[in-house]
């Protein structure tokens, strides 16, 4: 069950995954605006909250995408949301997950299919790390680092 995308394909960026067509889509250049009754480009966004997932939240507002960014810290989600929807008009949603829990995926799925049918490109980046000897990592942890990394990326895409 993952992310519904036009075209009856899942996850795939509009002409498919090739990094080419990722560039297009966030290059400078600006988008043709959306005609009468035309949707802008939906995009979800994980660990929008901050860094790499803000700029590409940033990136695709300035393209012209309606966003759901997804994180586990409210506060700033509501803040970017707000500045996005601001500085350019679009639908800037937000909504509090935590992608290491068991579910985070069919959860994910619910709340991106309540905002739109389709997505037009799915940006996974979140993540966490763990620094120190691998033997003295917790075992929950390196679960929930496994469940982030992997196991909702590939729910999330299937």
């Amino acid at each position: 069950m993952g992310i519904p995308c036009r075209g009856g394909r899942q996850a795939r960026v509009r002409g498919g995954l090739d990094p080419w067509s990722t560039a297009r889509l966030l290059s400078p250049e600006p988008m043709e605006t959306p005609t009468e009754g035309e949707r802008r480009p939906f995009a979800v966004v994980t660990g929008a909250s901050r860094g790499i997932g803000a700029a590409y939240a940033q990136a695709l507002d300035a393209r012209g995408f309606d966003l759901l960014l997804v994180a586990r810290d409210q506060p700033r989600l509501e803040r970017l949301a707000g500045d996005l929807a601001a500085q350019y008009g679009v639908d800037a949603t937000w909504q509090v997950l935590d992608l290491s829990a068991s579910e985070a995926a069919p959860q994910l799925f619910a709340i991106a299919t309540q905002r739109r049918t389709a997505t037009d490109l799915l940006v996974n980046n979140a993540g966490f790390g763990w620094h120190g000897p691998f033997v003295t990592m917790p075992v929950s942890r390196l679960r929930q680092m496994l469940t982030v990394h992997v196991a909702t990326v590939v729910e999330s895409v299937r």
